[in-house]
């Protein structure tokens, strides 16, 4: 008898974490387990034996105890009412549920339907459709998928992290044909993915296939289901007792995998089992242990300059591990990777992160694969550099100093120099005040031997500018409404930023009324809307008017204003015979001299000034005259 293990078997990171956070706190105080922690009673048993109090649901907290939120998650009604009893919390929510979450109620917030691909009553998805809306939905098979409507709506499609890749591929293409503007976000757990598609492999090359798990855990149902796809004799064990051993001896070749929730021990208790049966028997068995099994697998040595795809195992302040497939553990040194910001590392990278590296060692000194991601990403960089220059496509970056004759920028960790003449499309004087932008520019030479890379803000700006123009002469139509932003003043108007050119607002044109200077009534830097009244493309003009936004006062004055009532206004100018008083700009009416006081009045200026504000009354008003008699008088 011969037992293989299957390369990715047993607890997954989410899992790990979960348990240990919660042995952690079992050991410092009693507490609540709001539902399993993990599908498996084995490890539940053995938390509970340490202080830990399983509840289903939150009217069962009789006490003043922590309350973990196990490795499925829970949805934001479950942590309000923790807040509200004043509870703390022990949040062993897997990373890759917490996405879920956050995803949910990123499109939902933005309006679009979303669809969690799932088991309607796994509490991973019911606590990830509780950070929906009514938008939200599950769809739990392939029928459900064929039943949604057809729309043109913005469309997310979810899934859950335990779900197979073949029900999420035929999923999306089921959905595709009815959601034309589909986004589907592929959120299956990578070490779900590694485990399904590494027992799929074992199953094909054992007489017997055994699925190690809780009946209860979705992922292991899930590994049972692809076994049985691939390997007709399949049987799925919580734990050793309920191995039978006539069942199993008589298999030459036999294959384990075990789901999320299962713990190395209870493999290797398995383990021991089948290496008994295999004694009694007489069986040509390999005795193996945990660590055995692991070294069956092929671990090829890694080459120099070799590139890998790895796995982060643990995130130090001064190094990455890296699980490279190998015997000897990645180490990726704080001076390998690209950080020019100076982040911690443990906000660069995450336990189980997939990365790609480049092997510089096969050995540091220490019996460790030395990587680098910084200079892999440098040659990749220029790999991606030389293509666009041969392409003529623009690239961004960062300008990070002045330097002679110029700007020095970077692409990633790649320099480059920007001329000053081709910093702008006119002369700068202060290049310091674009330290620290990010820009838009084009190649002006490319030399990858010498390391020389020669770029050009100036063409990038006049090359968008004359394609933004050349889109906003073919959308400009005259009585259209567009906003601007008021930029400078001449005598006779002001002129309007309108983004690809200036329009101009004419002086006659800004309010009804007269305006004496632009700068009586707009300010520089005012965004504001205005009416187009004529433009001409070829000489690259347009006329505006700021006071069309608004009716002329004379036609709407039957609105606003009464005979016989009284309203505030302005002294605007003074004659002999009177003042005249602006009730609103547009709208003015004459004071005559005897009906500014109850007493003799030989010259107004000895009672009003230009600029003061009083009330009147309104005599008469003549619209079609455009005349309006007004009285001080009581």
């Amino acid at each position: 008898m011969q037992v293989k293990l299957a390369k990715y078997a047993g607890f997954c990171f989410g899992v790990d974490r979960a348990v240990r956070m919660a042995e952690e706190a079992a050991s410092l105080q009693p507490l609540y387990s709001l539902g399993s922690i993990i599908h498996n009673e084995s490890v539940m048993e053995k938390l509970q034996n340490r202080g830990l109090v399983r509840i289903d649901n939150l009217e069962e907290i009789h006490e003043e105890r922590p309350v973990i939120i196990r490795s499925h998650g829970e949805g934001p009604p479950v942590y309000s009412v923790l807040e509200e009893k004043g509870l703390k919390v022990i949040d062993t929510t897997c990373p890759y549920v917490l996405k879920v979450h956050r995803l949910v109620r990123e499109h939902a917030e933005e309006g679009r339907e979303v669809f969690l691909l799932g088991d309607p009553e796994h509490p991973e998805v019911k606590g990830s459709l509780a950070w929906g809306n009514e938008q939200t939905s599950v769809l739990k098979d392939l029928e459900e998928v064929r039943a949604v409507s057809i729309s043109d709506e913005p469309t997310v499609l979810l899934a859950q992290t335990t779900l197979t890749e073949a029900f999420w591929d035929d999923a999306v293409r089921l959905l595709k044909k009815k959601r034309a503007n589909l986004q589907a976000i592929n959120t299956i757990c990578s070490a779900t993915r590694e485990r399904q598609e590494a027992a799929a492999q074992l199953a094909k090359e054992v007489d017997l296939m055994i699925v190690l798990g809780s009946k209860e855990s979705s992922n292991t149902l899930k590994l049972v289901e692809i076994c049985r796809k691939f390997n007709k004799n399949v049987q799925h064990f919580e734990n050793s007792g309920e191995i039978n051993r006539k069942d199993i001896v008589r298999y030459g070749i036999i294959g384990i995998t075990a789901g999320a929730s299962t713990p190395s021990w209870l493999i290797q208790d398995v383990v021991e089992v089948l290496n008994n049966y295999g004694k009694e028997q007489h069986f040509s068995m390999e005795n193996l242990s945990m660590k055995d099994m692991l070294e069956q697998q092929d671990f090829s040595a890694p080459k120099k300059n070799e590139i890998l795809k790895g796995k982060v195992v643990m995130v130090r302040e001064d190094a990455v591990i890296v699980n490279i497939g190998y015997k000897a553990d990645g180490i990726l040194p704080a001076s390998e990777i690209s950080n020019p910001d100076e982040i911690p590392l443990n906000e660069l990278y995450e336990q189980d992160q997939e990365i790609d590296v480049l092997v510089l060692k096969r050995d540091n000194g220490e019996g460790d694969v030395l990587l680098s991601s910084k200079r892999l990403r440098s040659r990749q960089d220029w790999e991606t550099l030389e293509e666009k220059f041969k392409a003529g496509e623009m690239i961004s970056v960062k300008v990070t100093d002045v330097v002679k004759g110029g700007l020095s920028a970077y692409y990633n960790d790649i320099r480059a120099f920007i001329p000053a003449s081709h910093v702008d499309i006119g002369f700068v004087r202060d290049l310091s005040q674009f330290v620290g932008e990010t820009f838009e520019v084009a190649f002006l030479d490319f030399d990858r031997r010498k390391n020389q890379i020669v770029l050009s803000r100036k063409d990038y700006l006049e090359k968008d500018k004359a394609e933004e123009l050349a889109v906003f002469w073919e959308n400009i139509e005259k009585d259209q409404v567009i906003k601007g932003v008021v930029r400078r003043f001449t005598p006779y108007g002001a002129f309007v930023d309108l983004g690809p050119t200036d329009g101009l607002v004419h002086v006659s044109e800004i309010q009804w009324g007269k305006v004496a200077k632009p700068t009586d009534v707009l300010k520089a830097n005012d965004e504001l809307e205005f009416k187009v009244i004529d433009f001409n493309p070829e000489e690259n003009k347009i006329s505006l008017s700021l006071k069309q936004m608004k009716p002329d006062p004379w036609e709407v004055i039957d609105d606003h204003y009464q005979v016989g009532e009284r309203y505030d206004g302005k002294i605007v100018s003074l004659t002999d015979f009177g003042a005249f008083l602006e009730l609103e700009p547009g709208l003015e009416g004459l004071i005559h001299v005897s009906q500014i006081s109850e007493d003799r009045v030989e010259v107004p200026a000895d009672i009003l000034s230009i600029g003061e504000e009083v009330v009147v009354k309104i005599l008469d008003i003549d619209k079609e005259e455009r005349r309006i008699k007004l009285s001080m008088k009581e």
